[in-house]
């Protein structure tokens, strides 16, 4: 039987701030983290925008799997919508018009008895303001 955590990961839309480059206001969010063999922990995010999640194994190995309809995304073709699960870096991009909330899970691979990670999520807020494709932006 899998161990189960939940956790909330919330960004707070006061929390963003402009790209120094492009301009574009984003929030970001990480928590470090373990998780033992065959366990999932589980995140929710509910802001909407363009999302980015990534998880960095820092030690053994650790996979990502997110659903928009499952509150307990696995591995499972049927249980997630999106995922990442490679050695190392994985990372996920979610459109904004992808519905919320976003169901995040972590899975600690059973190769390793325990896999330290990072999540981090990156959350660009949605403007209504068009572009050509020269990057004009329309008013």
């Amino acid at each position: 039987m899998r161990g189960v955590s939940f956790s909330s990961l919330a960004i707070i839309l006061s929390a963003f701030q402009p790209d120094l480059v492009s301009g574009e206001e984003y929030a970001r969010q990480s928590v470090t983290s373990q998780i033992e063999e065959g366990n999932y922990t589980y995140y929710k995010i509910g802001e909407p925008g363009h999302v980015v999640v990534e998880l960095i194994s820092l030690e053994g190995d650790a996979g990502l799997y997110i659903s928009v309809d499952t509150p307990s995304p696995t591995y499972e073709f049927e249980e997630h919508t999106f995922s990442s699960a490679t050695c190392g870096k994985d990372r996920v991009e979610i459109d904004h018009e992808v519905p919320r909330p976003l169901y995040v899970g972590v899975y600690g691979y059973p190769q390793f008895i325990l896999s330290k990670y990072e999540l981090i999520v990156t959350i660009h807020k949605h403007t209504s303001q068009h572009q050509d494709e020269e990057g004009w932006s329309e008013n």
